[in-house]
This record gives C-alpha cells, sequence and structure tokens, in this order.
C-alpha cells in the first residue's frame, strides 16, 4: 500500500467511489459519487481507524478508499 499524508495531492482513477456519511457514528451513506474520469486531488486527512481519506472534490469534503489513492 502507498503512504498519503495530509497535504499530498493523491491520484483517484476512473470509476472509483466517493462517499460522504450521515449520523454521529458513520453508519450510513448520505451521498456517492462514481466517477467517470480520473482526478488529482488533495488529501485533507487520512481515517486511521477506516478504509478512508477524507479527499477535497468540488469543493466538498468526501471519502474515498486507502486502496484507490496513489501518491503523484
Amino acid at each position: 500500500m502507498y503512504s498519503i499524508s495530509q497535504g499530498q495531492l493523491a491520484f483517484l482513477p476512473s470509476d472509483s467511489m466517493l462517499v460522504q456519511f450521515n449520523g454521529e457514528q458513520d453508519d450510513w451513506v448520505s451521498s456517492w459519487r462514481r466517477l467517470k474520469e480520473p482526478l488529482t486531488v488533495l488529501v485533507l486527512a487520512r481515517e486511521e481507524d477506516t478504509p478512508y481519506c477524507k479527499i477535497l472534490y468540488n469543493g466538498e469534503s468526501w471519502l474515498a478508499r486507502n486502496q484507490d489513492l496513489y501518491p503523484l
């Protein structure tokens, strides 16, 4: 697995899934997007206890799977 940290740019391939959770315990998905094109995104935070990284996409905070992100 690649090491990506907060503040880095990362490559996110097409067909990756982005999610936003809602609820106090992040127990359900409130929004999701499947990317049609690859993106370069800013990593806002590493989620240590989950398989996600928080990224900036279209001016909003989203979660992307760690395994889908590649450092630049």
